[in-house]
C-alpha cells in the first residue's frame, strides 16, 4: 500500500467522494502471473510400489580341511635281519622257526631261530651304538658279543682262513676296530667302526640260532651275551628255554615276552669259567 501524492481534477468528484483538499487513499492492485496451487485434497493416491523380496540367505561357509600335523620322516627299523626268502624283518617280529641269515666260514648261510634268550619288548636298557664307515648302525647291550678283526684290508672281501672264530663283548670294541658285513648274499666284508656312543632305549630282543650266530643290519655278530658262544652252552639255554615254557605252560603264562629263568645268566657265566673258549666254539 502507498500514499498518492495530492493533484487538480477538471472533473468534480463523484459523490461519496472525499472532498476537495482531503487526503485521498487509493488503492492499487498490481496484476501477477497466477500461479496454480493444487488443491488439498486431492483422492490420488500414491504409487504402491513392491516390498522388497526375502533376503538371499548367505552361502555357508566353506569348510576349510583341517590341517594336517606334520609327520616325522619315516625311520628305518633300528635291527632288521634278511629271511630265508630275500625278505627283510624286524627283530622284534621275529618269530621262532624264522630262517634267518647267518654264516659258516666265510659263506653266507641261513639258520632257524629256536629260541629267544631274551624278548622284553617294555624293557629299557643301555646300549653301544657302533657306527661304521659306510653309515651302518648296530646297537648292541655291553655284554653281548660280537665279531672283530684288525683293519688291515677294510672292505675287502674275507675269506673264511681271515675270519676270525672268537666274538669280543661289545663293550670291548674302540674306534678303529673293524667288523664283519655281509654284502646282501654274496660275501663279507670289513667295515670300520668310526664312532662309538652309549643310548638308553626300550626293548631287548635276542634271538638263539641254530648255529648261535646272526647278522643284524649286515653285520655279523654273535647271539649269546654275558657268556662265550660254545655248544655246551648253547645246549643249555635251549634247555633252560624248555623249562621256561613249560613253566608258562603250567601257570598259562604264555606271552611275548620271553625271558631265561632267574639265575640262569649267572649259571652259564659260572660254566663259561671252567669251559675252555676253544672248545669247540661255534
Amino acid at each position: 500500500m502507498f500514499q498518492a501524492p495530492i493533484v487538480p481534477v477538471e472533473q468534480p468528484i463523484a459523490p461519496n467522494a472525499v472532498g476537495e483538499g482531503e487526503d485521498v487513499i487509493v488503492e492499487e492492485e498490481i496484476a501477477q502471473e497466477g500461479v496454480e496451487i493444487p488443491d488439498d485434497d486431492s483422492t490420488e493416491e500414491p504409487p504402491i510400489v513392491d516390498p522388497p523380496g526375502p533376503a538371499q540367505p548367505l552361502p555357508p561357509p566353506q569348510q576349510l580341511p583341517p590341517l594336517q600335523p606334520l609327520q616325522p620322516p619315516p625311520q628305518l627299523p633300528q635291527f632288521v635281519v634278511r629271511l630265508i626268502t630275500g625278505e627283510m624283518k624286524r627283530l622284534d617280529d621275529l618269530k621262532v622257526n624264522d630262517w634267518v641269515q647267518t654264516l659258516k666260514g666265510a659263506e653266507v648261510r641261513y639258520a632257524p631261530v629256536t629260541f629267544w634268550l631274551h624278548r622284553v619288548p617294555s624293557q629299557k636298557a643301555e646300549f653301544v651304538r657302533l657306527e661304521l664307515s659306510d653309515g651302518t648302525e648296530l646297537k648292541l647291550t655291553a655284554k653281548h658279543f660280537i665279531y672283530r678283526t684288525k683293519c688291515t684290508d677294510e672292505g675287502n672281501q674275507v675269506t673264511t682262513d681271515e675270519l676270525s672264530r672268537e666274538a669280543v663283548l661289545a663293550e670291548k670294541i674302540v674306534e678303529g676296530d673293524c667288523l664283519y658285513q655281509v654284502v646282501g648274499d654274496e660275501h663279507v666284508r670289513t667295515a670300520r667302526v668310526t664312532k662309538i656312543s652309549s643310548v638308553t632305549e626300550t626293548g631287548i630282543y635276542s634271538p638263539m640260532t641254530s648255529n648261535g650266530r646272526i647278522v643284524v643290519n649286515g653285520v655279523y655278530a654273535s647271539c649269546h651275551n654275558i657268556v662265550q658262544s660254545n655248544s655246551l652252552q648253547n645246549t643249555f639255554f635251549s634247555y633252560a628255554d624248555r623249562m621256561r615254557k613249560f613253566y608258562a605252560s603250567l601257570f598259562s603264562t604264555e606271552s611275548d615276552v620271553a625271558e631265561l629263568p632267574m639265575g640262569m645268566d649267572l649259571i652259564a657265566n659260572m660254566l663259561d669259567l671252567v669251559i675252555p673258549k676253544d672248545l669247540v666254539t661255534l
